[in-house]
């Protein structure tokens, strides 16, 4: 049996977007966003049992990435 939250990405204009997809129901239970590994960690809680809400209270305290200005 394959996992119940998978993350889509479809190529936008300029850039990538992500989607958190339930496969059940075939809804979209995260807002699209260009952040891929924050939807992979929403994914992973969200098939470990948590509820969406648990997820995105404990994505809210993830650090935010920066990018190298070099």
């Amino acid at each position: 049996m394959g996992a119940r939250y998978r993350v889509h990405s479809r190529e936008c204009p300029g850039y990538i977007e992500h989607l958190l997809i339930d496969a059940e129901s075939g809804a979209v239970v995260l807002e699209p966003g260009a952040d891929l590994g924050y939807y992979f960690d929403a994914a992973a809680m969200l098939n470990r049992g948590l509820s969406v809400e648990e997820v995105l209270n404990l994505l809210s305290t993830r650090p935010i990435s920066k990018k190298c200005g070099c």
